[in-house]
């Protein structure tokens, strides 16, 4: 991660907070959290990735991250500059106790892309004048700037508010962490479910839900990107690489290899031996 300045440049009430981001051009991060996030685009442009999906946003746009899920961010061509917001479950409880909620059943999507009102993007300007003092913000009032969020966004987004108050936990357990720590061993689906203690069905849910994509895929991906690692920076032969990666079948790994980069392991290989000789 590529972050030109952080330090000092939040605002934070218990377990909500409001932050501020400075990237350099062209940086990419990935960021997985157990709460909703909202990233606003103070200045710059950035693509975010979740598994197929890809969403561009411009400065003045807001996106909403869904909690648990995996995504990835890549800066554009100049500087990028994002407002992150995170609302906890307490200050969430407080707000409906007070608000008047919207009607309806919320949306379900993972990411939504918002071309939010003068007000709410007002509301974000004039917060950058909090990060700069040397004083800090004091909690009280961290809490009335995040209250304030959610009424900005009540009075003109209702479809967002809904999705912000949908804070019940889902419990994804170890899921990640059992696939990425079991990526060489070649182990199947059912035994992966196995081990982060859900059915096969329940497995291939929330490994979707948190990555908008088929397990079975985003292991593959994973493994030809290591794979694409291990022929480029090892000595390994590419049918050490294909082995050692469970593929099983270097001519199978070989078309893989070729259909997901554009070119074969061996060709791979032999140009990035010529470009160090030269």
């Amino acid at each position: 991660m590529n972050i030109l300045s952080n330090s000092g440049r939040s605002i934070q009430y218990r377990d909500s907070f409001i932050s501020i981001q400075t990237y350099v051009p062209f940086s990419i991060f990935s960021t997985q959290h157990t709460r909703h996030r909202l990233l606003f685009v103070l200045s710059g442009a950035a693509t975010v990735e979740h598994g197929a999906g890809v969403y561009r946003l411009e400065a003045g746009q807001l996106i909403y991250l869904k909690r648990d899920i995996a995504v990835s961010l890549t800066a554009g061509d100049a500087s990028l500059e994002i407002i992150t917001a995170v609302i906890g479950e307490e200050l969430l409880l407080e707000f409906t106790r007070m608000a008047a909620l919207p009607e309806g059943p919320a949306l379900q999507d993972a990411v939504t892309v918002h071309d939010i009102t003068p007000q709410l993007e007002d509301y974000f300007i004039t917060l950058v004048h909090y990060f700069t003092s040397e004083n800090g913000v004091e909690p009280s009032l961290a809490r009335i700037k995040l209250l304030e969020l959610l009424y900005c966004i009540g009075a003109k987004h209702p479809v967002l508010l809904k999705q912000l108050l949908q804070w019940k936990q889902q419990v994804y357990g170890d899921i990640m962490t059992v696939v990425c720590d079991n990526l060489e061993n070649s182990l199947t689906l059912s035994r992966l479910a196995k081990l982060s203690g859900r059915s096969l069905s329940s497995f291939k849910r929330d490994f979707h839900a948190i990555n908008n994509m088929a397990p079975s895929r985003w292991i593959r991906q994973k493994k030809l990107e290591k794979a694409k690692e291990m022929v480029a920076n090892t000595s390994l032969a590419v049918a050490d690489v294909c082995y050692t990666l469970g593929f099983g079948n270097v001519t199978h790994f070989s078309r893989l290899f070729k259909s997901y980069f554009g070119v074969s392991p061996s060709e791979f290989k032999r140009n990035k031996q010529q470009l160090k000789v030269a």
